[in-house]
C-alpha cells in the first residue's frame, strides 16, 4: 500500500505544480510598483502619501524590514495621518515578532473594533502564538464584514488551524471559504487533505470527485479517491475504484497511457489489485565471447 500511495502522491504533486496557480506576488509587478513610486519620490521626496504607498507595497511583498523603515519616514513627515499602525502589525507578523504585532494590532482595534483586515491579521498572530480560541474569535468577526472579506483570509485561517493540529476546524473554515469562493481548486485540495487528517472521509471523497471533473486529467483524482476509500477501511469500494481506474487506463490509447503522469499511476493500480507488474526491460550485459573478441589478447604479441 505504501508504494502505490507514494506514487500517486508524486503524480498528483506534479499535476498540482503545473495547474494550481500561485497565490504569491509576482516579482515583476512588485518591482514595477517600486520603480514607479521611487520615480515619483525623486520629484516629490517629502510626499507622505507616496511613502505610505511604498510601505504598503513592501509589506504586500513580504519585505517587512523595508516596510517598517518606510513607516518611520511616513510618521516623521505626517504624524498620525496614515494608518501606519496596521502596516506595522502586518510587518511584525511577517517578520515573526508576534508580540510586537499583537501590540500594534491591539492599538488599531482599540480605536476601530470592527476593522476587518486588522481582525484577520490578529487572528493570524494568535494562531502563531498558539491561541486558537482567540484566533477563531477574530477570524469570525472579520468574516462578518462582507464588504471587505477576502478569500485569502479563509485560506490562511483554515491552513493555520490545520498546521496547529486542529484539522476539524480547518475543514469547517475551508467549507466557509468554498461558499464564498466557489469550487476553488486551492481550497478543494487543501480541504481534502485536512478532511483526511480529521477522518472526515465523506468531505474528502466529495472533493476528489469535484477535482476529477475540474482538472484536464481525471486519473490522479481517481487514484486519490481509491486511496481515501482504503484509508477509510472501505476495502470493497476501494477495490472497485481501483478496478474502474484500471479499466479506464487500459482503454486509453497507448500514447496516452505512456504519459509520464500516468505510468506510475498504472503501476499503483496493478499493485493495488495484485496484478503482475511488468519487469523493466534491461539491456543484457555483453557476453564473455564478444568481450574477448573485441579486447586485445595480452598474450598476443604479434
Amino acid at each position: 500500500m505504501e508504494g502505490f500511495v507514494g506514487n500517486a502522491a508524486a503524480a498528483l504533486s506534479l499535476l498540482l505544480s503545473l495547474l494550481v496557480p500561485s497565490t504569491g506576488h509576482a516579482d515583476g509587478s512588485y518591482h514595477d510598483v517600486l520603480n514607479r513610486l521611487n520615480g515619483l519620490l525623486e520629484a516629490s521626496p517629502n510626499d507622505d502619501a507616496l511613502h505610505f504607498q511604498l510601505a504598503t507595497a513592501h509589506v504586500d511583498h513580504g519585505d517587512w524590514a523595508a516596510c517598517l523603515a518606510e513607516v518611520e519616514r511616513v510618521e516623521r513627515l505626517a504624524p498620525g495621518k496614515h494608518p501606519t499602525r496596521f502596516l506595522e502589525g502586518r510587518a511584525f507578523c511577517t517578520g515573526g515578532d508576534y508580540q510586537m504585532a499583537l501590540y500594534a494590532l491591539d492599538d488599531v482595534l482599540e480605536a476601530e473594533p470592527n476593522h476587518a483586515p486588522a481582525l484577520a491579521e490578529r487572528g493570524k498572530v494568535y494562531l502563531k502564538l498558539r491561541a486558537p480560541e482567540k484566533a477563531l474569535r477574530d477570524y469570525h468577526a472579520a468574516f462578518k464584514d462582507k464588504t471587505s472579506t477576502q478569500r485569502q483570509w479563509y485560506f490562511e485561517a483554515a491552513s493555520g488551524f490545520v498546521a496547529l493540529g486542529l484539522p476539524e476546524t480547518g475543514v469547517d473554515l475551508f467549507e466557509q471559504g468554498l461558499r464564498q469562493a466557489g469550487a476553488d481548486p486551492d481550497f478543494l485540495v487543501q480541504q481534502l487533505e485536512a478532511a483526511i487528517s480529521a477522518q472526515d472521509y465523506e468531505i474528502a471523497l466529495r472533493n476528489a470527485d469535484l477535482l476529477k471533473d475540474f482538472w484536464p486529467r481525471p486519473e490522479p483524482w481517481m487514484a486519490r479517491r481509491a486511496q481515501i476509500l482504503s484509508q477509510a477501511g472501505r476495502a470493497n469500494e476501494a477495490r472497485a475504484a481501483w478496478t474502474a481506474l484500471h479499466d479506464h487506463l487500459m482503454a486509453l490509447p497507448n500514447l496516452d497511457r505512456g504519459l509520464p503522469l500516468l505510468i506510475p499511476i498504472l503501476a499503483e493500480v496493478r499493485q493495488a489489485l495484485g496484478l503482475n507488474v511488468p519487469a523493466p526491460v534491461i539491456a543484457p550485459p555483453a557476453s564473455d565471447a564478444s568481450a574477448s573478441s573485441s579486447s586485445p589478447n595480452p598474450t598476443d604479441r604479434s
